[in-house]
Order: structure tokens, then sequence, then C-alpha cells
């Protein structure tokens, strides 16, 4: 079963986990991210797209335990990048997943009861300022679903800030 999830991010290492897709079945994730969160700013300056190739962290839970880890690549949904299917390795016996965006190698889950509670992930801590959009990896979202419905509905975590800082010199009076 899958609970409520809290977020801790801390610049200390966690342990490193296994990637290995070694036992592990191919499974498709149908994913769409809530409304203004993810990588790429649209250019109406709202929307916010998923990009080709974001990978994200996916935990096959089985029984109040972790399974397996493994990342997910995402292929864009060609008439609306809101959505994308991220295609990856799992556990064919897990019956619940967690997701977390971006994908993060050391993010663990931790377990009350048999009950996910916990997701721990880092959060960069130099960020790099990108024109018309945002760092990517300082979106932290987070999704869960199940075998049978197999669909994340990504909510963001965070808060972002947008500032524009006007290309010309504010203080030229040569306009």
């Amino acid at each position: 079963a899958v609970g409520f999830f809290f977020l801790f991010c801390a610049k200390e290492e966690a342990p490193v986990v296994n990637d290995s897709t070694a036992g592990l079945v191919e499974m498709t994730f149908k994913a769409e991210t809530d409304v203004a969160s993810k990588t790429t700013l649209h250019t109406d300056g709202r929307s916010v797209h998923w990009t080709e190739g974001d990978k994200i962290s996916v935990f096959a839970i089985n029984e109040g335990a972790v399974a397996s880890h493994t990342s997910f690549m995402a292929t864009l949904d060609a008439e609306n990048p809101t959505k994308a299917d991220f295609t990856g390795a799992t556990d064919a016996e897990a019956a619940d997943f967690v997701a977390l965006y971006p994908y993060d190698r050391n993010a663990s889950v931790s377990f009350t009861d048999g009950v996910a509670t916990t997701v721990r992930t880092t959060i960069p801590y130099i960020q790099k300022a990108v024109k018309g959009g945002f760092d990517n990896e300082l979106n932290i979202m987070l999704a869960t679903t199940d075998k049978a419905t197999s669909y994340f509905s990504f909510k963001n975590l965070c808060s972002l800030i947008k500032v524009t800082i006007p290309e010309e010199d504010p203080n030229d009076d040569n306009d």
C-alpha cells in the first residue's frame, strides 16, 4: 500500500542504490505533470513540458518494502508535451510504484508499518540559471500508482520563483 509522503532534502550522501536491471521486466508508465510543473517552460510562459529523455526514479513496492529502484526514460506525447510515456525495467511482482522526478540514483523510500511514508532525495547545492526556463534538477515531483493503473500524475513538492532580468542596461539613457 502507498500512503502519504514527506520529502526530506539534505546535502549528505545517501547510500548508493544498485540500479541493475537483472531479473526485472520492461514496463511503461503513462505520466502527466501537474499544472505548471516540470522541466521546460513553454514559450507562452505558463505551460511547462516534459523534455525528451527526462528520467525518473521508479520504486517498485512489494509487501511493504522496495523491491527495486530503477530509472525510467521519457518518450514525449507528440500532441501534448505535458504527457509522456516512461519506459524502464522493474520488479514483475510489485503491486505499487512510487516515482520521483528528477531521477536520483541515491534516492530512498522509508516505510512505517509496511506503508511508504518518506521519500529522500537531494536538491543540488548549486542552482543554474536557464534562460526562458528553470534548472530541471530543482523541480522535485512525486507520483504514485499501482500495477493495474500504471499512470503517474506528478505533483510538485517545491516552489519555483521566476525572476526576469532585462538584457538591456536599465541605467543606459541612450534609448
